[in-house]
């Protein structure tokens, strides 16, 4: 699906984070990324994402990235531009192309996500009213309402209740059965690397001991484990 090659980012001259990292992230199969906090999982993201340019390397996509249908989870979904709008409203966001021509079908998907995240009785709160396992869902929700190529899905978990990942986790092997690809990135080692085919660790050189266990753990269990080293 696309690939890193040799690639160097770098926040300051004083900052590099990358340094010359390089991995695959296969078609129609998922991907987790692990790693402490500032080891980059984000970064990828946004890199991936063409949000940001790395200073050297290249980013390669099988397809031309512009003609891919890619949707996003944010990780910082508590700082928000849009807290007037209502639920109902920030979902249908991802529609606005299908709401010039069908308001009904926007109408059915934005009932049928709804339901399946249980935010069928918020939908016309404002975003500003909502907890934050509230806020989370209707993230989700707007991410999965409608069909992607890619779902980039930065710390899917945080703020969400069991019920809540496992409305989650019953999306993403929904979308699994429809061969579609998945990038995640997230702490949260009890429940997501089993839903993945790849995990990708960014860790500093003198804490591969940290992750030992963990990659010695799933690599046991047939899943391809990457390494890659990062500057923190």
């Amino acid at each position: 699906m696309f690939s890193f090659s040799e690639v160097e980012f770098r926040y300051s001259s004083k900052h590099t984070l990358f340094n010359n990292i390089g991995f695959s992230i296969p078609k129609a199969k998922t991907t987790l990324f692990i790693g402490d906090n500032g080891s980059g999982k984000s970064t990828v993201f946004k890199l991936a994402l063409g949000l940001l340019k790395p200073q050297r390397g290249l980013i390669r996509f099988t397809e031309k990235r512009k003609s891919l249908r890619l949707a996003y989870l944010k990780q910082d979904t508590f700082f928000h531009s849009a807290w007037y709008l209502s639920v109902g409203e920030f979902i249908s966001l991802r529609l606005l192309p299908l709401m010039r021509t069908n308001r009904s079908t926007v109408n059915d998907k934005i009932e049928r996500i709804a339901r399946h995240f249980d935010i069928q009785d918020i939908l016309h709160k404002q975003l500003s009213a909502l907890s934050l396992g509230q806020l989370k869902r209707a993230h989700l929700s707007q991410v999965f309402v409608d069909d992607a190529d890619i779902f980039f899905l930065d710390e899917p978990t945080v703020y969400l209740d069991s019920l809540g990942k496992d409305k989650l986790y019953a999306k993403i092997q929904e979308e699994q059965k429809k061969h579609i690809t998945i990038i995640l990135c997230s702490h949260e080692f009890s429940h997501l690397p089993s839903y993945s085919d790849n995990i990708i660790c960014l860790t500093g050189k003198d804490q591969d001991s940290v992750y030992h266990d963990f990659i010695t753990y799933f690599q046991q269990k047939n899943k391809t484990v990457t390494v890659e080293h990062i500057h923190y």
